[in-house]
């Protein structure tokens, strides 16, 4: 059943949980360049308006979607260069790159506020998520804006990227939707002996949702092999 409303209203939210036990939370504001207004109501004050009310309503479980905005970049000078993070990593407040970053990390901290009442809810962390769209798409420019390595990649084919992001030795940690779709599933799906939910053995409140690392100038080596398109000279 297709409810339409705005993810920002209350009694539209309030109208979408009627009847519902479990919940994902996969909405957010991703396109770059909105105000600071509109990352914040879309994707802080809307989940915690949606904490509220599966709370209030007795929700059983709820899944929010986050991203890896929420936890922030790695690299010198915090870490090493190469250094592969797990859920013990967290953002740090000095290095927030923008509002859409702020707005995710500000999520995170609403949805740990409510793990530590002991309510059913829990954050999956998707990284560079790639993958076909569900809807007919025409060119690049149709693209979903968190589409970003595909559109990346679609408009390089077109001819659109002059030139690699940065010098092609950062490494991407990428994701398949489908995949990343899977894990949503599973975690809802999760039971333990305990009845409890999340289960206890698991440690953490938020998990990343991740797959392989891939150096950016692997990445369109990789794309040049399949397409014929060669690789766009590193930036600088």
């Amino acid at each position: 059943e297709l409810v339409r409303g705005d993810i920002t209203s209350r009694a539209d939210l309030e109208t979408a949980l009627d009847g519902v036990s479990r919940v994902f939370h996969a909405a957010a504001e991703a396109r770059d360049g909105q105000p600071a207004e509109t990352y914040d109501a879309v994707n802080r004050q809307a989940v915690a308006t949606l904490l509220d009310l599966a709370r209030d309503r007795g929700v059983e479980r709820l899944v929010h979607t986050s991203s890896y905005f929420a936890i922030g970049r790695t690299g010198e000078p915090r870490s090493s260069a190469d250094q592969v993070v797990d859920e013990y990593w967290t953002h740090d407040p000095g290095d927030m790159h923008d509002a859409h970053e702020q707005s995710k990390y500000d999520a995170e901290n609403s949805l740990n506020q409510r793990v530590s009442l002991g309510e059913p809810v829990l954050a999956l962390i998707p990284t560079m998520m790639y993958g076909p769209e569900a809807r007919p798409v025409t060119g690049p420019g149709g693209l979903a804006k968190g589409n970003r390595i595909v559109a990346m990649l679609a408009r390089h084919a077109k001819g659109g990227c002059g030139a690699m992001p940065g010098d092609g030795r950062q490494l991407w940690n990428l994701a398949h939707v489908e995949d990343v779709a899977a894990a949503h599933v599973a975690v809802m799906d999760a039971d333990d002996a305990s009845g409890v939910w999340p289960p206890p053995r698991w440690t953490h409140w938020h998990y990343l949702c991740g797959g392989e690392n891939v150096r950016l100038g692997e990445l369109f080596q990789r794309f040049g092999a399949l397409t014929g398109v060669a690789p766009p000279p590193p930036k600088g």
